[in-house]
């Protein structure tokens, strides 16, 4: 079993779309005026996409945990378009100002699984390989990009 793990580059509203993260906005912050007023054709579907977050309905663990596994990404003012993944929706609007961009420990990564078959092994063993990858998938042991142990 292989693994390669490649960064995502989101340098633009338009690789975030691409790579079909929604993106998360705190409300109230400055950055939301800014993207609402922007006529940028590709920060107009980011917004739309957009999910605002109101920090007075939700708490922080909450909306890590959102950005964590549903793959929403942090936009913090439309000046900044470094769109990474960041811990932007987790602070209030004074940490906003002090940094506008507060990137995440844990880098995006892009998860690329493959099955390593070797051609001068006899076929029988490749069949079984390629056989028990199939398996796999349909018994739902290749579940988001990792296998279940």
């Amino acid at each position: 079993m292989l693994q390669q793990s490649d960064y995502l580059k989101l340098t633009s509203f338009t690789d975030v779309i691409n790579h079909d993260f929604r993106p998360c906005f705190l409300l109230p912050a400055n950055c939301g005026k800014l993207l609402n007023d922007s006529t940028d054709m590709n920060t107009r579907r980011s917004v739309d996409q957009a999910i605002w977050v109101n920090l007075a309905e939700k708490n922080t663990g909450d909306i890590f945990d959102m950005l964590k596994q549903n793959r929403y990404v942090s936009i913090l003012d439309d000046s900044a378009y470094a769109s990474v993944k960041t811990y932007g929706c987790l602070y209030e609007k004074e940490e906003e100002d002090k940094k506008p961009l507060i990137l995440s420990e844990m880098p995006i990564y892009k998860h690329i699984l493959g099955i390593a078959i070797n051609k001068f092994a006899p076929k029988s063993v490749n069949d079984v390989i390629t056989k028990g990858s199939y398996a796999a998938t349909e018994f739902g042991l290749f579940e988001h990009d990792r296998v279940k142990k």
